[in-house]
């Protein structure tokens, strides 16, 4: 308006309209790339979710809890305490799958991780080893601390009632803990406590033994 033969209104109209044009697209395009970025940090967490969790009970999967055993070995040295780990076994658990129907019996995994989740400590880790075991890893602890950690565990798990199933059924475990030896790997401290928790079952059932 000031130099209209320098600057033909046409001319600038077309400029103001394109320059427009320009910022409400790129303010467009910037608003779809944050909404994009979210939706991939979404995607990464939960394939990473699906990745290291048991699907059917929620805790952390085999493959998983090899990677905390690889990461807690390479501490080992470094930490004045010893872990501890434990292996625990569902009693009867083909009876109330043959009882009640797997479906009922998948109820009862889920409730006992559940359950058994609730009463570990911060640094504890529990997994579904496969089926009906689960594997806890205990960090800096020791074998008369890990015991403690399985006792409450025995309460916690006596006190469980399914009424949904049977009001009279009755959840118990068998366990058997192992800390690794100085010169040991944790697949054959997982041995030890797997050995441990079939003697657990052979002298009855419901109960946890070290290793």
């Amino acid at each position: 308006m000031w130099q209209p033969q320098r600057h033909p209104l046409y001319e600038a109209g077309v400029h103001f309209a394109l320059t427009t044009v320009g910022m409400v697209s790129v303010t467009v395009i910037t608003g779809e790339l944050s909404r994009l970025r979210a939706q991939l940090v979404d995607a990464v967490a939960t394939i990473r979710t699906l990745a290291t969790t048991d699907e059917l009970t929620l805790l952390a999967n085999r493959r998983h809890m090899r990677e905390l055993l690889a990461l807690a070995q390479q501490r080992r040295a470094a930490l004045p305490q010893q872990p501890c780990v434990a292996l625990l076994d569902v009693d009867f658990f083909k009876a109330i799958n043959d009882r009640y129907g797997h479906g009922a019996g998948d109820a009862v995994l889920q409730a006992f991780a559940r359950e058994a989740g609730a009463t570990l400590r911060t640094a504890d880790t529990l997994a579904r080893w496969g089926g009906e075991e689960f594997l806890l890893l205990m960090p800096a602890t020791r074998l008369d601390e890990a015991l403690a950690v399985l006792d409450r565990i025995a309460a916690r798990i006596a006190a469980l009632r399914l009424p949904a199933i049977d009001p009279a059924l009755r959840i118990t475990f068998s366990a058997g803990v192992a800390s690794p030896l100085a010169a040991e790997g944790f697949d054959d401290a997982i041995q030890r406590a797997g050995a441990a928790m079939y003697r657990a079952k052979a002298s009855g059932r419901n109960c946890v033994l070290a290793a």
